[in-house]
Formats: C-alpha cells, sequence, structure tokens
C-alpha cells in the first residue's frame, strides 16, 4: 500500500525515500569504501530470508487462544 499512493501521494512517498537512513547508510558505507554494495546485497538477501521464514512460520501455526490475551498483557492486580 505504501507504494500505491492510496494513503501518501508519490511525491511524499518519493521525499521521504530520499531521507531513507538505511538507503543513506548503505550509500555511505560504500562511498567510504566501508563495505562493497555485493556483501550488503549478500547481508539484505539473508536478512530478507530470515523474515520471509520467520512469516511463513508464523503463517502456518495456529492462532492463540484468545483467553491468554489478558494474562500475558497484563500483570495480575495487586502485582
Amino acid at each position: 500500500m505504501l507504494g500505491s499512493g492510496r494513503y501518501r501521494d508519490t511525491g511524499e512517498i518519493e521525499a521521504w525515500q530520499r531521507k531513507d537512513p538505511i538507503a543513506r547508510f548503505r550509500t555511505h558505507l560504500i562511498s567510504e569504501k566501508i563495505a562493497e554494495a555485493a556483501d550488503l546485497d549478500r547481508i539484505e538477501a539473508g536478512v530478507l530470508e530470515r523474515v520471509e521464514d520467520a512469516v511463513a512460520y508464523a503463517e502456518a501455526g495456529h492462532p492463540a487462544d484468545p483467553e491468554l490475551a489478558e494474562t500475558l498483557m497484563f500483570a495480575p492486580e495487586g502485582a
């Protein structure tokens, strides 16, 4: 949805993309010869793979018991 322009106009999205701290840091690392683009690409691919694996694991799991929400989110009274 972010890039669709549905919630934000294209100009605003592009302006914020230019300020993206991750992209800017990547550019800095490459321009200062701290890292090579290929190395950063490998790191990014590994991260994306881990995220995709985590999403697949979560989607394959069973929904949590709604009764747990109260006990896991709030401390017992008097605690």
